[in-house]
């Protein structure tokens, strides 16, 4: 499969969790605003995050910068994926929203986090991307 296809697909696939934690979002809110406020946040930063890489390669034709934007847009997964698992198993933050928003939450982190890493591994090793921002 070709580098821009693989990126389109993997990105498209990485804004299905996002949604999911705005979803999860939308349910903390209600026991705890705190906790909603910053599931709301990741959330919303993740996606925007994703959804721009689409704009931004579909006219790109050079391998390099299409693996540097590529890189770019999976750091911004990457770190708020990081943040959202250092965050929601918190016991601030999961004060009150019951046993099984956290641990979905941490896990919908823990796939965009892990994905993230690979798609930069790919990047460097496909597209010789430099992973600096």
């Amino acid at each position: 499969m070709e580098f821009k296809r693989y990126v389109k697909i993997s990105s498209g696939i990485i804004l299905i969790f996002p949604i999911v934690l705005l979803v999860l979002a939308a349910v903390a809110w209600s026991q705890n605003v705190f906790t909603g406020i910053v599931y709301l946040a990741i959330g919303i930063i993740q996606l925007v995050g994703m959804a721009l890489i689409f704009p931004r390669i579909s006219k790109e034709e050079d391998l390099w910068e299409l693996g540097n934007k590529c890189v770019q847009h999976n750091w911004i997964v990457l770190s708020l994926g990081l943040t959202g698992c250092a965050m929601f198993l918190a016991p601030f933050f999961t004060e009150g929203v019951g046993t099984a928003v956290p641990y979905v939450a941490f896990a919908v982190c823990l796939v965009t986090l892990l994905w993230s890493i690979f798609n930069l591994y790919k990047a460097v090793r496909e597209a010789k991307a430099r992973l600096i921002v």
